[in-house]
């Protein structure tokens, strides 16, 4: 993925939830770098277990309606 296209998407994520998700330090010769807020990691911990959830309901349901 592009860094513009990831940076378009963390911006909307940040305007949707209405708080930053990132925090960015600017580059020089020590490089830049970008770290989640603490309320970015929780977000990143609830994705995942929303994620993990409907996984298993997907895989589950596929399960059940194709069974032939």
């Amino acid at each position: 993925m592009s860094y513009t296209k990831a940076l378009r998407i963390i911006r909307t994520v940040e305007e949707e939830l209405g708080f930053p998700v990132v925090v960015s330090k600017k580059g020089g010769n020590d490089r830049g770098e970008t770290n989640l807020t603490e309320k970015g990691r929780q977000v990143l911990a609830v994705f995942r277990e929303i994620y993990t959830d409907v996984s298993q309901y997907a895989e589950n349901l596929v399960n059940k309606k194709f069974k032939f």
